[in-house]
């Protein structure tokens, strides 16, 4: 079987949904369409100059183009499209024009904050009603999407690979507080640094790191100055070696306004380290029986300095929250490990096939 799949997620992150497909012994070839190549078996890369790809109109029309042509030439089966906007709707719509399969994997963002807005519902819930299959990452999701018939509605889960992001409690802990995640306003990092300046003015120094890059940094920058803390946090820009990065903090923190389930929670759980998240997506309800994420369900300073003073001040409870990691870890790899994605995604192409 031929597929394509479209995407702009970045090279590991992209892998973590693809291991299933990859996998998959009916899967002969898998046309990428984005903006660049990934390194990954059975994958045909199909990329822009570098100019068209910093472009987002003349890569939008790039790839409609490129779609185009690979469903007129290849026998393709199925298109795929991870996130919604705009991946997804080109590849349900190509689908549809040439009486093809359609899937595609929802983010948080996708179904609980643009798919919410007026302008874009009618116009993301027709979209999807054409989908044959429609991944979520869990009931809260799927919640929003009552109006499409829930049996194209699956659970799917990223892929997070044991041998990368290993079980490790020993090693020096540089840092108090971390936050990995792109710095743009549904992040909400503004949060993490104002309860690091309260705890600071109340004699707790603890030292905060923010691992990524993006729109806001320069005034993250500025505001940690005017809060008094540019000697506590350092800004590190974005990085390939988040596990060392897990290995070396003592505790990750997500202010989000809006997420589905972030993998930097997953992956410091699968590394042995605390996180504390606000609540939001399906965070919640993923660690509900597991004490390694702590939620705060206030998305304010306040609460998150009061949050993080409690549990990095309390060794017995870091531990505990510790422990509780790897029990995640476990359970999460018998129901999402490499052969459950394989297993997965073998059933969801077979049920978009059949699907009339």
């Amino acid at each position: 079987m031929k597929i394509i799949v479209t995407a702009k997620l970045g090279d590991e992150k992209l892998k973590t949904k693809l291991i299933g497909l990859q996998a998959n012994q009916e899967i002969q070839k898998i046309y990428l369409i984005r903006p660049y190549p990934l390194n990954f078996a059975k994958v045909i890369n199909v990329n822009p100059s570098a100019y068209i790809a910093k472009n987002r109109l003349l890569f939008e029309i790039w790839r409609l183009t490129q779609l185009l042509s690979l469903m007129s030439k290849k026998e393709i089966k199925i298109v795929i499209g991870i996130q919604f906007f705009l991946h997804g709707f080109v590849a349900v719509v190509v689908a549809k024009l040439f009486r093809k399969k359609a899937i595609v994997w929802l983010i948080g963002s996708d179904v609980m904050l643009h798919g919410q807005k007026k302008v874009l519902k009618w116009f993301f819930s027709r979209t999807l009603y054409m989908c044959d299959v429609i991944f979520v990452m869990g009931s809260k999701m799927r919640s929003y999407l009552s109006d499409i018939p829930q049996d194209k509605i699956y659970e799917m889960q990223s892929y997070i690979d044991p041998e990368i992001f290993s079980y490790e409690l020993s090693g020096v802990k540089y840092w108090d507080v971390v936050f990995v995640g792109n710095l743009v306003g549904v992040k909400n990092v503004e949060v993490i640094l104002k309860s690091v300046a309260i705890n600071y003015r109340k004699g707790k120094s603890y030292r905060a790191l923010i691992v990524g890059d993006g729109p806001l940094r320069v005034e993250l920058e500025a505001m940690s100055s005017e809060l008094g803390i540019s000697n506590l946090v350092t800004f590190l820009g974005a990085r390939g070696d988040v596990r060392d990065i897990i290995h070396h903090s003592r505790l990750i923190a997500l202010s989000s306004k809006s997420e589905g389930l972030p993998a930097i929670l997953l992956e410091s759980a699968f590394c042995g380290t605390p996180s504390i998240s606000s609540d939001v997506g399906e965070i919640s309800e993923v660690f509900s029986d597991y004490k390694c994420c702590k939620i705060v369900t206030a998305i304010t300073p306040e609460a998150f300095a009061k949050t993080i003073d409690e549990v990095l001040s309390n060794s017995e409870l870091l531990f505990f929250m510790e422990k509780q990691s790897l029990l995640f870890r476990n359970d999460y790899l018998r129901k999402w490990g490499r052969e459950e994605q394989a297993n997965n995604w073998s059933y969801a192409l077979s049920m978009a096939l059949v699907n009339s």
